[in-house]
């Protein structure tokens, strides 16, 4: 009977019941009633979870059948018994693969040391904004090293700082920590470095995303946070550093677009952002930077066309755009850039020809790129007559423009109208004739060049204009041709 019973109470306690006979033994028969019941649960209970927190794994998870028969036998024994693998209270039982999320830029010592007069040179009270700057360093120290050693310390001269200068300034003007081993984030409390001139932490191991804050430092002029391991995109925010002159990101796990708000650093000399992933196009507005000196994309995910408005770069020296997934032909535009020196397009899907100026460009990969170079437009003199071929007409308004005409057609260059007015009005108009036919000419105000009037002759099949200024109800496939070949020369 006592065997009996010694069963129940086991299909009752489940393992929790097992343990607690594990480790108390049978020493008194099984007791009934609600009462026992509860008075056992609970002392099996504590007693399980006593043990599984001091008991080692086991080797097996399975609960052995013990040879016990029917009928009890005199003497009590323990049972035996292997236990499942313990679990702690409050644990799921499956492994949990989330790991803590990284110190965010913004975790900060709950109570960070303060610079001392030892720190400033001073007291605080005479230099309250370097007090500041260098608290704000002490501050994001171990949040910006990780597993770094960094000599920052409010019992240390803040001029033997590592990294550190103000350029004998009450400031911090000068943040240089590159290759350095820094291997945490950039704390967003850099923005409080509202004097900073210069920020640089290439080629270390930071993560992370780079802080919106750094809108704050509107005095600084350089910016290489190279060679790290950030993610995320490129901020907008960059765009409104006024004074930024160099802005160097390449070899970096950036995404996105670049930022059409870089098109507002007025001073910008080089913007770089080789080896990164960025994707999208060109924005056009990089076409506004016109003190930039170095332009460099290499190897990024863009795509679409080279935005024309590039040949606005006057200063360009160095174009790289090579690996990347650009398309359609190389502008015109670009011919107007004398001051480049170096240009690499290799490794994208480009057609057409290359500007026939791009001739001087002394070093670089165009030659790798399979292309003919665009023919260099014959100048066209008044009155003079011509048959197909790529020309240049240059009146009042410079450099003038250029175009083609087809195959099996002849123009003449008739008259050249000047402007006298006030103001842009659209340039000099040039009359261009149709040389089989003297009835047919076509207007083109030389530097808007729009359509300033246009006369068929209806033995062409086209309707015939009174041949005032501003009329392009004629058509016709040779001025329509040439139209669409024109672009400002030269």
């Amino acid at each position: 009977m006592r065997g009996r019973n010694l069963r129940y109470a086991l299909a009752a306690m489940g393992v929790a019941g097992i343990v607690a006979l594990v480790v108390l033994g049978v020493s008194r028969p099984a007791s009934t009633g609600p009462a026992a019941a509860t008075t056992a649960t609970a002392t099996a209970t504590a007693t399980a979870t006593a043990t599984a927190t001091a008991t080692a794994t086991p080797a097996t998870t399975a609960i052995a059948t013990p040879a016990a028969t029917a009928t009890a036998t005199p003497t009590e024994t323990l049972i035996p018994v292997v236990l499942p693998t313990p679990v702690p209270v409050g644990t799921p039982a499956t492994a949990d693969t989330t790991t803590t999320p990284a110190t965010t830029a913004t975790s900060l010592p709950a109570n960070p040391p303060t610079c001392t007069a030892t720190t400033l040179g001073g007291s605080r009270a005479s230099m309250p904004a370097l007090a500041a700057d260098c608290d704000t360093l002490l501050a994001i120290k171990s949040t910006l090293a990780g597993t770094a050693t960094l000599n920052w310390s409010a019992t240390l001269a803040l001029d033997r700082w590592k990294g550190v200068s103000r350029w004998n300034s009450n400031r911090v003007r000068a943040l240089d920590l590159r290759k350095s081993g820094l291997t945490g984030v950039i704390p967003t409390q850099l923005g409080n470095l509202t004097d900073l001139r210069r920020l640089v932490l290439l080629e270390n191991s930071l993560t992370g995303a780079i802080p919106t804050q750094l809108e704050k430092l509107t005095e600084l002029a350089y910016l290489d946070l190279s060679k790290n391991g950030l993610t995320g995109s490129a901020p907008t925010q960059l765009g409104s550093l006024a004074k930024l002159e160099y802005l160097w990101l390449y070899d970096t796990k950036l995404t996105g677009a670049i930022p059409t708000q870089l098109g507002d650093l007025a001073k910008l000399r080089v913007l770089c952002f080789d080896r990164a992933r960025l994707s999208g196009a060109i924005p056009t507005q990089l076409g506004k930077l016109t003190a930039l000196a170095n332009l460099c994309l290499q190897n990024n995910r863009l795509m679409g066309a080279i935005p024309t408005q590039l040949g606005n770069l006057a200063s360009l020296e160095r174009l790289r755009l090579p690996g990347n997934m650009l398309t359609g032909r190389i502008p015109y535009e670009m011919g107007r850039l004398t001051a480049l020196t170096h240009m690499h397009l290799a490794r994208n899907s480009l057609t057409g020809c290359i500007p026939w100026q791009l001739k001087r460009v002394a070093n670089g990969d165009l030659a790798s790129l399979r292309l003919a170079y665009c023919p260099v437009p014959v100048l066209l003199t008044l009155g003079q007559t011509v048959g197909a071929g790529t020309y240049r007409i240059v009146g009042a308004d410079k450099p003038g423009f250029v175009f083609t005409v087809p195959a099996g057609s002849r123009i003449t260059f008739s008259m050249i109208e000047v402007s006298l007015c006030l103001g842009w009005c659209g340039g000099d108009a040039i009359v261009l004739e149709n040389s089989a036919n003297t009835a047919e000419w076509l207007c083109v105000l030389s530097i808007s060049l729009e359509e300033c009037g246009r006369n068929l002759s209806s033995e062409q099949g086209d309707r015939i204009t009174d041949g005032q200024s501003g009329s392009t109800t004629g058509t016709g496939a040779l001025f329509d041709s040439i139209v669409s070949s024109m672009r400002q020369g030269p």
